[in-house]
């Protein structure tokens, strides 16, 4: 089951009516202008493999329940108001093909492995001002398909092979 209703200029909270929905696959509720958090009980629908929202205005953390959707493969909530860290159990997520979280207030540590905790990564977009450690440059050694990589970030710093934002 989809449930796509991007850009149909709702307003409020995403409803927790998903909860029961357990045969619902792809959320696509991008570019509307919903209110409030991620719902913790989406990480109750195991057959989810997709949550896609860009609302400017959705708030909170990223919920660590989402870390229990085995087929998960698409998160994508850029342009929102998402703070905290994400949970480091999305590593153990390597079916995701999509990870962006661009221009959130996100942060956290990136794992020096990208690749290998993501194989199947093709797309991965996050806002390297709010991220500690190296930037991942294991990403180049990427063999699934086409990927793009988008930092957002305000220096990088060359020190030989190594990679990391500047001070």
């Amino acid at each position: 089951m989809l449930f796509v209703l991007a850009k149909n200029n709702l307003v409020g909270k995403i409803p927790p009516q998903f909860s029961p929905l357990s045969k619902l696959r792809n959320i696509n509720l991008q570019f509307n202008n919903l209110t409030g958090e991620i719902l913790p009980s989406l990480g109750n629908l195991s057959s989810l493999k997709m949550f896609a929202t860009s609302a400017k205005t959705l708030e909170g953390s990223i919920p660590s329940s989402l870390c229990q959707l085995k087929k998960f493969t698409v998160l994508s909530s850029g342009l929102n108001r998402l703070s905290g860290i994400i949970p480091s159990c999305m590593c153990s997520l390597s079916g995701i093909v999509t990870f962006e979280v661009v221009l959130n207030q996100t942060q956290g540590n990136l794992p020096s492995d990208l690749i290998n905790v993501f194989p199947n990564l093709q797309f991965f977009s996050i806002n390297m001002y709010q991220f500690t450690g190296a930037i991942p440059w294991s990403i180049s050694n990427a063999t699934y398909g086409s990927y793009v990589v988008s930092m957002f970030t305000q220096k990088i710093h060359r020190s030989g092979d190594k990679y990391t934002k500047a001070s």
